[in-house]
Parts: structure tokens; C-alpha cells; sequence
């Protein structure tokens, strides 16, 4: 296991290994018990055998298991709330594990599902990960035909007819019905004080989607209609903007919405 283990990491920058992994907790089953009656968590995290191998670098040399700040999640009684620890002679079986290795891995949650389908309850994560974006290649997208190079000062969302022109029509044409925001102030606002993780993110994503569709628009002489421009198009360069934009939040180089909205390349990249 080990070996296959450091193959993976020197084939692939960043893994996120899930699953049972065949660690228990290293006490007494009447001890256990006990701590899990009591619910003393911490004790019985002390005693993971996972844990402390991952402390004492035994195993799953840098690899790394985020904070534990939710109950144990095996073993139930099926269909039930209430801990089985089992019986004398029977084969015992080891709850799920979320771990990673690689430099740019970032855990947001660790937490675990109400789920009573078995005898245990699931586990989930979810992560962020830095990615390098080569600056030529960027630059060269920027200055792409299919980009443009025409400029507006003061972008808008009406089309030049009359079929498609209100905020809410460039939201059904992303497939996006739930959003309520009236002007792109409010979503320039949103967006700027808004956290990524919160219900705010999806109004998030609107202004990244519609301020792109805005910008090929003009640059491109297009008019908006339910069939033009074709997603198929734009929609991997909106991957790549969105990216971009939500990797520099936080950092003292981030730019505001309004200086990204007006010159999206040159902002963009003087982030890479």
C-alpha cells in the first residue's frame, strides 16, 4: 500500500485518497464504549490509530486528514441514531477516511452525512486547489481574434433589439432562473462582499457569466439573442475568467469588479 502510495504522488502533483482505509481506534472496546457515551470526541481522536500514524510519519508520509469536529461515524444500528460497537467473534470493520497530499490543496469542509442507509454515516469534503496559468498562453487568448479588441467604457446588458434586453433574460439564456438581483451594481456588491462560500456564491457566478457575455458582445459586434453568442463558444473561456477571478480573492492584489469589468485581460492577468 505504501509503494503504490508514493508512485501515485510522484506521477500526480495533488491526490485526495478516499475510503476505508482499515484503521480503528486503539482502546478497549469497554473503553470505547464509555468515551462514546460520554461524547468524548477528543479522547477518542487521541486514540485513532490513523491519526497517530499521520503524527508520528509511520505512514502516509505527507499526507495530511483535516480537523475532526463531528461525532464518530461507525458503528450504527441499522436505520438508527445509536452506536453498535459490536460483538464478541464477529469481524469489525473500520469506518471512511478523507485524506490528501500535494502543495496547493486546500480543505473547506470535513464534516459528515446524516445518512442511514447503512451502519455508518458518510463522509464528505470538499477542497480548493491552486492552479498555473502560463501568462503567454493567457495573453495570447487576450489578444485572440475571438476575443477582439474593440473597448467600451460603460458596458450595459441590452441587446439592440428588443427580444432579449433585461438582466433577467441573460439569466434564463445561462440557464440560471433563481437569481434576483436588479442592476449590476447589486451584483458588483455582492460579489465584492459577498464570501464564496455563502448563498451568495451563485449571484457570484452571474456577474463573471454576464460581465463576459457583455464584453464579447461589444468586442464582437454581437447581438444578443436566445440563439447568439452560442455558449459552446464562450463557455470555456468563462471557466477560465471565473477561475481566475475567484482564485484572487483574498489577495492584496485583487482587484474590484469595476476594474476587472473595464479591462478584464489586463486585470486578469497581472494576477498570474
Amino acid at each position: 500500500m505504501g509503494r503504490i502510495l508514493a508512485q501515485i504522488r510522484g506521477s500526480v502533483g495533488r491526490v485526495v485518497l478516499l475510503g476505508d482505509l482499515n484503521y480503528r481506534i486503539s482502546l478497549p472496546e469497554r473503553d470505547t464504549r464509555l468515551l462514546v457515551n460520554r461524547k468524548d470526541w477528543n479522547t477518542l481522536l487521541e486514540n485513532d490509530q490513523l491519526r497517530m500514524e499521520l503524527m508520528d510519519g509511520q505512514a502516509f508520509e505527507a499526507w495530511h486528514e483535516g480537523t475532526i469536529t463531528f461525532a464518530p461515524t461507525y458503528k450504527y444500528h441499522p436505520s438508527c441514531d445509536e452506536y453498535f460497537l459490536g460483538s464478541k467473534g464477529k469481524k469489525k470493520r473500520a469506518p471512511a477516511w478523507i485524506i490528501w497530499t500535494g502543495e496547493g490543496l486546500k480543505q473547506l469542509l470535513y464534516t459528515r452525512i446524516e445518512a442511514r442507509l447503512s451502519d455508518h454515516r458518510p463522509v464528505k469534503a470538499i477542497f480548493s486547489s491552486e492552479v498555473k496559468v502560463s501568462r503567454m498562453k493567457y495573453q495570447s487568448f487576450c489578444l485572440s481574434e475571438r476575443f477582439g479588441h474593440r473597448t467600451k467604457t460603460n458596458l450595459d446588458f441590452h441587446s439592440d433589439d428588443d427580444e432579449y434586453s433585461s438582466h433577467s433574460d441573460v439569466f434564463k439564456w445561462w440557464d440560471l432562473t433563481n437569481v434576483s438581483p436588479t442592476s449590476l451594481n447589486d451584483m458588483m456588491y455582492l460579489a465584492d462582499h459577498a464570501l464564496i462560500e455563502d448563498k451568495y456564491r451563485r449571484y457570484f457566478d452571474v456577474v463573471i457569466q454576464t460581465t463576459i457575455w457583455a464584453l464579447w458582445k461589444y468586442r464582437n459586434n454581437l447581438t444578443f439573442s436566445i440563439k447568439r453568442p452560442h455558449k459552446d463558444l464562450i463557455f470555456n473561456e468563462v471557466k477560465l475568467l471565473s477561475f481566475n477571478w475567484i482564485s484572487s480573492r483574498g489577495r492584496k492584489s485583487s482587484l474590484n469588479w469595476i476594474e476587472w469589468f473595464n479591462q478584464s485581460c489586463n486585470a486578469l492577468s497581472s494576477l498570474l
